[in-house]
């Protein structure tokens, strides 16, 4: 019996024994860098993916204003081709206004004396002279309204 406790003893030793303490040392400190690799590594997944969500936010914002630009992008060359239009028939309807002015001159001065020509002329004149202010005007509001330029600078 004595001699089994002593090969327990003696296969205790060398079964605990079997890496020596420096070979150990040495793979904790493997292990432990390791680790710290480890912890590095999932410290920058974690940032990179908390940049990621940032970032797909702004990425979906900015998408969203990209539409919301080319709608109004849309709108306003819509609006422009419609202006464009208003402003050919008032061009239109301007000359038509002075040839029908211009007929009713010739008439005029056909049948009537001078001097209610002339009153007649004078009165003529000033409607022509509010028309322009008034389409002036209009050019002006147009500007301001559509920001376009329509006179020639």
């Amino acid at each position: 019996m004595k001699k089994f406790l002593i090969l327990v003893a003696c296969s205790s030793l060398f079964l605990t024994s079997c890496v020596s303490s420096k070979k150990y040392a040495e793979l904790e400190g493997k292990q432990k860098t390791t680790q710290d690799l480890l912890n590095t590594a999932t410290v920058k997944l974690n940032d990179c993916l908390s940049d990621k969500s940032g970032l797909s936010a702004e990425n979906n914002a900015l998408k969203s204003q990209v539409a919301t630009l080319n709608a109004t992008n849309g709108d306003l060359i819509n609006q422009i081709g419609n202006f464009t239009d208003l402003t050919i028939k008032g061009a239109s309807n301007l000359e038509k206004s002075l040839e029908s002015m211009k007929e009713k001159d010739v008439t005029r001065l056909k049948n009537s004396n001078n001097g209610k020509l002339i009153d007649d002329l004078k009165s003529q004149l000033e409607e022509a002279e509010l028309k322009a202010i008034a389409y002036s005007k209009m050019i002006d509001i147009a500007e301001d309204k559509f920001k376009i330029s329509i006179r020639k600078k």
